[in-house]
């Protein structure tokens, strides 16, 4: 970290101000390009004391609103109850959003922590983004095969090419699995840990190839669950997303990432279904590909 003034702030997160950087669109520019992810800790620590002196504050209003509320009863003030159910309702409003911002920069702080765990480990943090993009590059090679074999070697004369990709995607697992006990190893907190990454662990576990099964196309279609590790590996690098703000002004964004969550698990548990009922009955249903289809068709349309 590079940290001249002593403010524990990397400078290099602020682009030193020349002449002609001093207009509003640099300015912007250079507050946007300012992180959770990549403040450093002692930073985040204070931040979090101050959300959590902040949390105390509602906390206590809330208290605050109760007693005089029991003494108005006491007098006869029966009016005075709706008025507290709307300062209530406002404390709880802001106590969530109080509390969903004070989890966002906990799980900022112990993954800063870890983080640096980990590089002290390994040597140095070159090394320990090396790791993370050796594993990255993994997960994209292993699940490419993995769709390769879902849609297009079904037949009995890939059943050699099938084993191979196992005994891939096996040796991929042991380097998954390693790097998994490793960072809970150096994780501060490890129920944070495996609270936040339990799905690191279960898409590491390799699923054989069992084509000869009844079921044996539907069981490796959970192999391919390996492609929400993707996806959590890109929202670190998204952790705050540009413009989600401005978004969450519009929508409940929170809620709407639930609702498209929801979405997903129905289409394709409503694929699996569908795969298994009339795979073999109906040739328009013939593979997986087009059991998605259907099931998109059913969940978008009603039917």
């Amino acid at each position: 970290m590079v940290d001249v003034d002593g403010d524990d702030l990397d400078d290099r997160l602020v682009d030193q101000v020349g002449p002609g950087e001093s207009d509003i669109r640099s300015i912007a520019e250079r507050v946007d390009n300012i992180r959770l992810v990549k403040l450093p800790t002692p930073v985040l620590e204070r931040i979090y004391e101050d959300i959590q002196r902040d949390l105390d504050k509602v906390v206590e209003r809330a208290k605050t609103i109760e007693e005089e509320l029991h003494a108005k009863l006491l007098d006869g003030d029966g009016s005075s109850l709706e008025e507290a159910h709307k300062e209530m309702a406002q404390c709880k409003r802001e106590a969530d959003e109080i509390e969903d911002y004070k989890n966002l920069i906990y799980d900022a702080l112990q993954e800063a922590k870890l983080k640096k765990r980990m590089a002290e480990f390994l040597g140095s943090e070159r090394r320990a983004n090396l790791l993370e993009m050796i594993v990255l590059g993994l997960i994209i090679v292993v699940l490419g095969f993995m769709t390769w074999e879902l849609f297009y070697l079904q037949g009995s004369e890939h059943a050699d090419t099938r084993l191979n990709i196992f005994y891939l995607d096996a040796g991929c697992c042991v380097i998954f699995l390693t790097e998994f006990f490793l960072r809970y190893k150096f994780a501060e907190d490890r129920r944070w840990y495996v609270r936040n990454h339990w799905i690191d662990f279960v898409t590491s576990i390799p699923i054989p190839a069992v084509s000869e099964l009844r079921y044996g196309r539907s069981v490796r279609l959970l192999r391919l669950i390996r492609a929400l590790r993707v996806l959590r590996a890109f929202r670190i690098i998204f952790f705050f997303w540009r413009g989600m703000d401005h978004l969450s002004s519009v929508v409940n964004v929170k809620l709407m990432k639930k609702s498209m969550k929801g979405i997903c698990v129905i289409m394709i548990l409503g694929a699996v279904i569908i795969q298994l009922g009339e795979g073999e009955n109906d040739a328009s249903v013939g593979s997986f590909a087009e059991s998605i289809w259907w099931s998109f068709t059913t969940v978008v349309t009603g039917g």
